[in-house]
């Protein structure tokens, strides 16, 4: 009877420790759905770009050109050239084209970029991403659509259009081109 209950405690302790947590069954491992890059639980898309010789002041100008330019919807709502700091919101559409498994729909994304100029490089992070839904606004590790499927195909349009926005940043940051 021992051994029994000994068994039983240690089967229980297993499974806590090694259990993924009932809210959190959208992560997987370090990506949401398997797409999404996770920091500390919350979607986030970082990058660091070494620009050569390039002085903080000429980074920063060229940052916040870009984020003038990438989206014109975008709002800027730190600008700081002593720290190098610029910060602001941005959209993000998603259309997605019905199929015998989706209905489709268009899908609205709300996200905070930043972008950290200092020492010859740039830290680029792309966070807070809410979706915007009939007048709702739902953080992304919570939302899902019907199917499982439905939001993976979803995630991995999000995370195309974000990564591609990110080689636009450094395109247009560290491939400058003067005139």
């Amino acid at each position: 009877m021992r051994k029994f209950s000994i068994i039983i405690i240690l089967t229980c302790l297993f499974k806590a420790v090694y259990s993924i947590p009932a809210g959190n069954h959208n992560m997987l491992e370090d990506k949401l759905k398997g797409i999404i890059p996770l920091t500390d639980g919350k979607a986030a898309y970082t990058q660091t770009v070494d620009c050569g010789n390039v002085t903080l002041t000429e980074l920063f100008r060229r940052a916040r050109l870009w984020m003038a330019m990438a989206n014109p919807e975008n709002q800027v709502s730190v600008s700081d050239k002593e720290t190098g700091d610029l910060a602001g919101y941005g959209t993000a559409v998603i259309s997605m084209s019905q199929s015998e498994s989706s209905v489709g729909g268009v899908y609205s994304f709300r996200y905070t970029l930043m972008v950290e100029c200092a020492n010859r490089k740039y830290r680029s992070s792309i966070r807070n991403i809410l979706v915007q839904q009939n007048g709702n606004v739902v953080p992304i590790e919570l939302f899902n659509l019907k199917s499982d499927q439905e939001t993976k195909d979803l995630f991995t349009a999000l995370d195309k259009k974000m990564n591609l926005l990110l080689q636009d940043l450094e395109l247009n940051v560290k491939e400058y081109k003067a005139f």
